[in-house]
């Protein structure tokens, strides 16, 4: 939104010479910014699972708008929520049965960042729930290898695969073996 303003003159009702007109564009960073937004504060969880974080937080407020909340640290990791936000699933680094403490920070329009919000100190709870079996499929069959194709299954970041042929193990996926987390096709020679 573009809100024009303009400065009274003698000649009310129009802008004559000189009159001076101020441009107000919310969000937009002012060069001469160099104060840093409100402080988030009251920051609190609001629930956990094995491998995310729901947190909400009052926002903060900055004469140059909010660009984004940078949410800070769990395992050196952080994420970014939208400026707008007030609450956020955060999912970096998180470890069922380990103890994580998380900052919220603003930034503003400027890139001037706030003093971090309150810590707030969780552990998420251990993951007891054992994936379900993929469905498994074959998508091309060579004289000397196979390729599958299997269903994700979890939301586990470090769930892994493992084949069997007639009882015998063939190999484990890990979660770097494709482009997909988790990976879901192989193709085997032998």
């Amino acid at each position: 939104m573009l809100e024009i303003r303009r400065r009274p003159t003698a000649a009310a009702g129009r802008i004559t010479t000189g009159a001076a007109v101020l441009l107000f564009l919310p969000g937009f960073a002012w060069a001469g910014d160099r104060s840093g937004p409100t402080t988030p504060t009251n920051l609190r969880v609001l629930a956990t699972t094995p491998y995310s974080v729901t947190l909400t937080w009052d926002a903060s407020r900055d004469r140059s708008g909010i660009a984004r909340y940078v949410i800070c640290c769990a395992d050196t990791n952080s994420m970014n929520a939208p400026g707008d936000a007030t609450s956020f699933v955060y999912t970096a680094g998180l470890h069922p049965g380990y103890s994580f403490t998380l900052r919220v920070s603003a930034v503003d329009g400027a890139g001037n960042y706030s003093k971090p919000s309150n810590p707030v100190t969780f552990t998420p709870p251990s993951d007891t729930v054992p994936p379900a079996k993929p469905l498994l499929s074959v998508t091309d069959v060579g004289v000397r290898h196979v390729s599958l194709l299997w269903s994700a299954t979890d939301d586990d970041p470090k769930l892994r695969y493992c084949l069997a042929m007639d009882g015998r193990p063939l190999f484990c996926t890990t979660p770097e073996t494709s482009g997909t987390s988790p990976p879901t096709t192989s193709t085997r020679s032998g």
